[in-house]
């Protein structure tokens, strides 16, 4: 890659976070556009999910079930490799990994919230509002709380290199997202990648953890504790520590989005927001030559 081309895209992902800090300035200076995440103290607003201990084990086990179910089917019609051979990560067997994951949860929530639980159906959001108005204050949002994001993972990183240091945890390997978009993919798959990253799986991950589980938690406990558990519950199920923390403060800030808004569509957004800047952040550093690791 000849120098020039290797600056401007050094430069833009340099002017765009640039852009995202002046922004986020800004909205934090004016009151009138800042957006406040507050508890929720309108409790008729977001009502929880009145639904026992019991059956929310029947709900996570039927949806585990679910999604065994379908990877085992789909990886029977998949080719082993080699004992002893290295390979990189295929995008065909990742993209079907990613539908096999997020399809059969939905196809339970939809499947439980019918069939089984139809007298506490969940209401996912209570406010109505244009689909519009709910991106504009979800990009607003965003662009307010992502530069505190960063921080979060300045943070995190350096609290995890003195770990590392003190050997009191390894060397973290390549994420699997990473390893994908390192490798010279068709554009077709990039696209695919990319509209799963970006559409399906917010969509799916925001009824699961904000409209299901945290309407449930907030049954049971107080809403902060319920909005805490949750965040906490979805950073782990990532299973990345190298992103533990950013990704409980995002979690937290989801949450309360939801039920500061009562709409999911808001969290969603806000969720589809971030991971594609996340996409394009990576992609530019790819461009550019910069190691994506």
């Amino acid at each position: 890659m000849n120098e020039p081309i290797l600056n401007n895209y050094i430069w833009a992902m340099t002017l765009l976070t640039l852009a995202i800090a002046l922004g986020s300035l800004l909205l934090w200076l004016n009151q009138s556009q800042r957006k406040r995440l507050y508890f929720g103290t309108d409790q008729t607003k977001l009502l929880p999910w009145q639904i026992t201990w019991v059956d929310l084990g029947i709900f996570i086990f039927a949806m585990f079930v679910a999604v065994f179910a379908c990877q085992s089917i789909v990886s029977a019609w998949i080719p082993d490799v080699p004992e002893g051979d290295s390979v990189l990560l295929n995008p065909s067997i990742a993209i079907i990994s990613i539908l096999t994951l997020q399809l059969p949860i939905l196809i339970v929530y939809y499947a439980f919230q019918k069939f089984y639980s139809s007298d506490y159906a969940l209401q996912l959001s209570t406010q109505k509002s244009h689909w519009f108005n709910d991106f504009i204050s979800s990009f607003l949002t965003f662009i307010q709380y992502l530069p505190l994001i960063w921080l979060c993972s300045i943070v995190w990183s350096f609290v995890l290199s003195i770990l590392r240091e003190l050997s009191w945890i390894e060397e973290f390997p390549v994420q699997p997202i990473i390893e994908l978009l390192s490798q010279d993919l068709p554009l077709l798959q990039v696209l695919l990648i990319a509209s799963f990253a970006i559409i399906l799986a917010p969509i799916v991950e925001e009824i699961l953890f904000r409209g299901c589980f945290y309407r449930f938690l907030k049954g049971k406990f107080s809403i902060l504790l319920a909005q805490i558990i949750s965040a906490v519950c979805f950073a782990i199920v990532h299973g990345n520590l190298a992103a533990f923390l950013p990704l409980t403060l995002i979690g937290f800030i989801l949450v309360r989005i939801y039920e500061s808004s009562g709409s999911i569509k808001q969290a969603i957004f806000f969720h589809a927001l971030f991971n594609a800047n996340s996409f394009l952040f990576m992609t530019l550093i790819k461009l550019s030559g910069i190691p994506i690791e």
